[in-house]
């Protein structure tokens, strides 16, 4: 009889840990997710701070509410089997929680998060499905090692913000890859780059700056020109128009005449001012944009040669 009690309390415990479960939530010390304390609920966002290492065994589930995944600052170890994988799931999918009533959809929870400052990140035989982002990590030197992404929302997989390509339900791997530094020159070449330029060329510089110079200054003396003489247009056209009102107004012959006079001496002096500013403001565009090709000067080479009958010098010119 004294049998039956211990035995009754041996099944009580064996239930009890097939079906336990496990719930994390906050920032992490150093542990070890494994298969027999699976399925683990996330219930808030998994911070594994600087120094610490998590570590996930063969077959351990981990199963995310919503709006919460892991950031990593510290170390990531994934140890999954071809036999028994990691998952990192929704909490909504029946394949690994038979209790939900909903179906599991991408964006369902945020995804792996891993901080530039991360340390060691070793991901092997896993699979990430419904996330957000999936794993979005900050540094190039992470390992990923027979990978499946499934329906996560946004993309699977990002390095600096730079989408890798991966195949829905594929396996995956990546591993960073050294790139060479920049060999420096050869002594040869940057000995030959510090060389002077030659005297010739430096004073066909002095020219060609010279001529600019010239060119610039009597672009600026025309441009100041044509706008001064366009103002002054301006004002005489208003005059014009201001005489004109007042010799139509004028009732007085004296003032009739006066007026009509100042009209046409205004007029005269708008016209002379508009010519003179269409004449400038074009030329100090022109000048302000036409660069003159600089001049080659005729060079006179001596050559020897021999006739026949006998020798002589060959003159030509090159230009």
């Amino acid at each position: 009889m004294n049998r039956w009690p211990r035995f009754f309390t041996i099944l009580s415990l064996l239930f009890v840990l097939s079906h336990s479960q496990t719930h994390l939530s906050g920032t992490l010390q150093e542990m070890e997710l494994t298969s027999e304390m699976s399925p683990y609920f996330i219930e808030n966002e998994l911070t594994v701070p600087e120094e610490v290492t998590l570590t996930i065994k063969a077959g351990a589930v981990l199963l995310f509410k919503s709006f919460t995944g892991i950031n990593i600052y510290g170390n990531l170890i994934v140890e999954g089997t071809d036999e028994q994988p990691v998952v990192f799931t929704s909490i909504n999918d029946a394949t690994y929680y038979k209790k939900t009533d909903q179906l599991p959809n991408s964006f369902d929870w945020n995804g792996l998060y891993v901080d530039e400052t991360a340390g060691a990140i070793k991901l092997r035989n896993f699979k990430l499905m419904y996330s957000v982002y999936g794993i979005k990590s900050q540094k190039d030197d992470i390992i990923i090692q027979n990978g499946t992404f499934k329906q996560n929302g946004q993309f699977h997989f990002t390095i600096n913000d730079n989408i890798h390509y991966v195949q829905d339900n594929l396996s995956y791997s990546y591993r960073s890859k050294e790139v060479p530094k920049k060999s420096s020159p050869a002594p040869a070449l940057a000995e030959k780059e510090k060389e002077p330029k030659p005297q010739k060329a430096k004073k066909e510089k002095r020219k060609k700056k010279k001529r600019s110079r010239a060119q610039i200054i009597t672009a600026i003396s025309s441009a100041v020109i044509g706008v001064g003489c366009g103002a002054g247009s301006a004002y005489f056209w208003s005059a014009k128009t201001d005489y004109h009102e007042k010799y139509l107004a004028a009732n007085d012959q004296v003032q009739i005449n006066k007026y009509h006079e100042q009209e046409n001496t205004a007029f005269t002096r708008a016209g002379l001012l508009t010519g003179t500013s269409g004449v400038f403001v074009p030329a100090a565009v022109f000048l302000f944009l036409f660069q003159p090709p600089a001049k080659k000067q005729a060079q006179i080479f001596i050559r020897p040669s021999i006739a026949k009958s006998g020798g002589g010098l060959t003159f030509s010119m090159r230009f």
